[in-house]
């Protein structure tokens, strides 16, 4: 009589391939908190946001994210660094140029990794035009962030995003997208892109 021991645990796979990322039902990082803010858009800016997220093959939500944060960014950048706005726009784009590798990621980055892959895949197109009323979720990271950009612009959060939408580029998809990949929020990333090129 032989004994042989029976594993319960299945056989890994070759390649670790995380659940899919769906843009469409939550368009911002996974595992974050948000608030609603209400949003009014105009046609044109609706039209902008529109165009850019078929584009980019991104939800609007993420478009409009993506373009109010790096705007933001943006300004506190060229009031720090000395660059322009131009430069720092340019060096952002350098730096968002080369697609990450993909290799079997450490458990706590893997949903943030999947979210980049996605965004970079543009495989999100939006498939109903954009409302005139927006409710618009924010990651509470970024709605901190904002209200204080906002206060100090003497303006309410929301007339300080719609603001900010309207002088912004709506093409920084793949900002977020490196810096979530990187594990940073798209504030940090940019400030260690920056001292990274001095």
């Amino acid at each position: 009589m032989s004994l042989s021991l029976v594993s319960s645990s299945p056989t890994a796979p070759p390649e670790f391939v995380p659940d899919p990322i769906d843009l469409a039902r939550q368009p911002w990082r996974p595992g974050e908190l948000c608030d609603v803010v209400d949003l009014h858009l105009a046609a044109d800016l609706r039209e902008r946001l529109e165009l850019a997220a078929a584009a980019q093959g991104v939800p609007i939500a993420v478009v409009l994210l993506t373009a109010v944060e790096a705007e933001r960014v943006i300004t506190i950048l060229t009031a720090h660094s000395g660059r322009t706005r131009r430069e720092v726009a340019v060096l952002l784009d350098a730096c968002a140029d080369v697609r990450p590798e993909r290799s079997v990621d450490p458990s706590p980055v893997r949903r943030l990794r999947a979210y980049a892959l996605t965004i970079l895949a543009g495989e999100h197109r939006p498939t109903q035009p954009a409302p005139d009323h927006l409710a618009v979720r924010v990651p509470q990271s970024l709605a901190a962030a904002w209200s204080i950009a906002a206060t100090n612009e003497a303006s309410a959060l929301e007339q300080w995003i719609l603001s900010t939408l309207e002088r912004a580029e709506l093409n920084r998809t793949r900002w977020e997208a490196f810096a979530a990949y990187a594990g940073h929020s798209l504030e940090s990333w940019a400030a260690l892109s920056a001292l990274a090129a001095r």
